[in-house]
């Protein structure tokens, strides 16, 4: 009974309320949960098994055997767990009435909502001690490992559809992540623009950014694509871009790329900038220790560095030379295609002067389909 209590809840947890409750009134729930399977699995393979599943008594989700097997809390610690996601509150609104991007909560609330629907229960309360674990144990799948919830999984009937609840749930939260990390980044800027309005004095481009509230990503890599690499304080600032952890993979690969076309780590050791060349290296090494996490950047073409690798390793073999000690390690994989959304639009900011020119909008910072005023 899991294709008839968990894949409607895929389809029916991103459908309007309203939507549904006008469809239960005028239809019935058999025909609105037959509708979301049409959406979920396609026509074909839905209508040969509704006709069977129907017709079939409400059979457990899981294996008997198998997750009776499963240690799990006790059943007040289960129940009060459902509960609690049961309430757990919707995208809240502006004054505009614009929803926020759901949060990962609430989107679990209402694929356990709808099962419990599915089965004719309203609350944790009226759940059974084996309906409880089941639906424990698919929350379970939702927030675990990714290897835990693999071997979860294979104690449902149908392991596919709770790894596919559990694929659409993580999407739902990295919607939500990104939301809040660009609306953070407006927000710092807005207040860095306050304060060129009330007339504070301008700073360096790196002491800018260091007092940003919030990680912009964007703007570093505007910073490293756009500066002037003969402004010794906007090369400062490219490279504490390319240095600070929320810097994008693409980003570092466009600056170590760039710095090694130009020449500038040649041109560095000649004129004895020791600080610059110990920021690079330190680049370098933070890439080949994995610490740079970002990937939803990308270049324009994708492979705009792809060929890049010998000329950063001439460019390596001649620093060695100049100063006389052992190479630098290559970038390992850096190389490579960066696909991913453009860089946001970051114009706003001065970067010869460090400072905002303009207000900043809310457009350059948040897509259209979740704007909402700040």
């Amino acid at each position: 009974m899991i294709g008839i209590a968990l894949s409607p809840a895929i389809a029916l947890v991103l459908t309007p309320d309203t939507v549904i409750d006008g469809l239960l009134a005028s239809v019935g729930p058999a025909t609105v949960l037959g509708g979301s399977w049409l959406v979920a699995f396609g026509a074909a393979h839905v209508a040969r098994r509704l006709s069977r599943t129907f017709s079939e008594r409400k059979a457990p989700l899981m294996h008997g055997g198998r997750a009776s097997s499963i240690e799990t809390p006790p059943e007040s610690d289960q129940r009060g767990d459902i509960a609690r996601i049961l309430r757990s509150p919707p995208p809240g609104r502006a004054l505009t009435g614009t929803p926020e991007p759901e949060l990962p909560e609430h989107a679990l609330a209402g694929v356990i909502g709808r099962v419990l629907g599915s089965w004719g229960k309203h609350d944790a309360q009226d759940l059974s001690p084996e309906e409880l674990r089941e639906l424990w144990l698919l929350v379970e799948i939702v927030t675990a490992s990714p290897d835990r919830a693999g071997d979860l999984a294979r104690s449902f009937l149908k392991p596919d559809v709770v790894l596919d609840i559990r694929d659409r749930i993580a999407d739902v939260a990295r919607r939500r992540e990104a939301y809040d990390r660009q609306l953070g980044a407006f927000r710092a800027t807005q207040a860095v623009w306050t304060g060129v309005a009330s007339g504070a004095h301008p700073a360096p481009l790196r002491t800018a950014l260091k007092a940003l509230t919030e990680p912009d990503p964007d703007l570093f890599h505007h910073v490293i694509v756009a500066h002037d690499p003969t402004d010794a304080a906007q090369a400062t600032a490219a490279l504490w871009c390319a240095r600070h952890p929320a810097c994008e993979r693409a980003s570092v690969a466009q600056f170590l790329s760039d710095i090694a076309t130009a020449g500038r780590l040649e041109a560095a050791a000649e004129r004895g900038d020791i600080a610059w060349l110990a920021g690079v290296l330190e680049v370098i090494e933070t890439w080949n220790a994995g610490q740079y996490k970002g990937r939803e950047l990308g270049l324009s073409p994708a492979d705009a560095v792809s060929d890049k690798a010998p000329v950063l390793s001439r460019a390596l073999d001649r620093l060695s030379t100049l100063q006389h000690r052992p190479r630098w390690p290559m970038p390992r994989g850096l190389f490579a295609e960066y696909p991913g959304r453009a860089a946001r639009d970051r114009d706003h900011w001065d970067l010869a002067t460090g400072r905002v020119s303009r207000a900043p909008s809310i457009a350059d910072y948040i897509d259209a389909d979740d704007r909402h005023a700040a």
